[in-house]
């Protein structure tokens, strides 16, 4: 069905210093994606308008999704929004998120 939110497929890695969230949104105009955080919440949303030509002629096969979507993640810590960066390139939307001082992974180096 046309009218029901998309969900976009989503990869997230953990990084010593961040997590970065990878978003497959090709299509979605990078003025028409947010990325949003509440507390220990991110949120994603956009839109995928439908193209033109769609309405110009009968659908014969649809497997695209096209208009709104929305994904919540729970993040491992409460994220400061001064520490978030986000980009489209090539149809992925990257989110880096920087970890708090306290979530930084420490490694112990062996002195010789």
């Amino acid at each position: 069905d046309r009218d029901k939110a998309w969900h976009p497929r989503v990869d997230m890695l953990e990084l010593p210093a961040a997590l970065v969230l990878l978003a497959d949104v090709p299509g979605v105009p990078r003025e028409s994606v947010s990325v949003e955080i509440q507390g220990e919440t991110l949120i994603i949303s956009g839109n995928r308008p439908i193209p033109e030509e769609m309405s110009q002629g009968s659908l014969y096969r649809s497997e695209r999704h096209y208009g709104l979507f929305e994904r919540k993640f729970n993040l491992p810590f409460n994220a400061e929004a001064e520490t978030i960066q986000a980009r489209i390139a090539e149809g992925v939307l990257r989110v880096t998120i920087a970890k708090p001082e306290e979530q930084i992974t420490r490694v112990k180096v062996n002195i010789e």
